[in-house]
């Protein structure tokens, strides 16, 4: 079940990727990616790599400096997205669960799934947790959204993460 903020938020990203002319997630991947690049204190990315096709979208990035539309792009959806952006590495929220459940390891694998197109991987590795999976978030009283640094609502996105990960 979805709460009505998350709904907005899904709302929400589809109303900016037409507003920017989307047509598919490598176009937002790219400009952040130029953004990392033209970063000083950046000397290198990392990037997952599926086939072919996608090594030679990131091969023409480099080198290419960040354009204004690129900065626009990012800096809209930091507005309009960026609360239910989870940094998938903070780990704060995991230090307060009740129940142990391992929230970076879950975002990444619901990061896996909807951003890189991982879904048969990312759902082995979820089911995998056996019960130690986001299904204990659904009854809980959400003191990982209270600490979270970022105001992120992490119960909302772990209930998704599990929605999403096991198909129900």
């Amino acid at each position: 079940k979805l709460d009505r903020d998350y709904k907005k938020y899904l709302e929400r990203a589809e109303f900016f990727k037409k507003k920017h002319q989307l047509s598919n997630d490598n176009m937002i991947r790219e400009s952040a990616i130029k953004f990392v690049l033209t970063n000083t204190k950046v000397h290198n990315v990392c990037l997952s790599i599926g086939n072919f096709d996608e090594l030679n979208n990131f091969i023409k990035l480099s080198g290419k400096k960040m354009e204004r539309k690129d900065l626009a792009i990012l800096d809209d959806y930091e507005n309009m997205l960026g609360k239910y952006y989870c940094r998938h590495a903070c780990g704060k929220c995991e230090f307060v669960c009740k129940k142990a459940v391992p929230v970076n390891t879950i975002m990444r694998y619901h990061h896996y799934y909807l951003a890189q197109g991982r879904e048969k991987h990312s759902m082995e590795r979820y089911r995998a947790l056996g019960n130690q999976n986001a299904e204990n978030c659904m009854e809980c009283m959400g003191e990982c959204q209270n600490i979270c640094p970022y105001q992120i609502p992490v119960q909302q996105l772990l209930i998704d993460a599990h929605h999403t990960l096991t198909l129900t």
